[in-house]
């Protein structure tokens, strides 16, 4: 599952939440989703100073989205609205991709 780790921002099921996107990964993740028609996993980073966050860095819980529309931003940015579907739980990052994606259990 591809996976955005979020500033002071929480997603929750049922509920639409502009975002922007800014950092490497998150644009590569966010390409992916819009791409394959996958879902997004938009998780709560514990440190907001942190660029590059592991799993200890992230909550373990997240929730799973769909993108339902995204426009361009300026500077490299990418705004997206996203629709949570449901809580999920990390079960391990997966590093054999370009952006940050984890394993997940519902």
């Amino acid at each position: 599952m591809a996976l955005v780790p979020m500033r002071n921002v929480l997603l929750f099921p049922h509920v639409l939440l502009p975002i922007t996107v800014g950092r490497s990964k998150s644009l590569e993740a966010i390409h992916y989703v819009m791409q394959t028609k996958a879902k997004l996993l938009i998780v709560l980073q514990k440190n907001s100073a942190e660029d590059d966050p592991g799993q200890e860095g992230l909550a373990s819980i997240g929730t799973l989205a769909t993108v339902v529309r995204e426009l361009a931003a300026a500077e490299g940015q990418i705004h997206v609205v996203c629709q949570g579907i449901q809580r999920v739980r990390i079960v391990e990052l997966l590093p054999q991709y370009p952006f940050l994606a984890a394993r997940i259990e519902f």
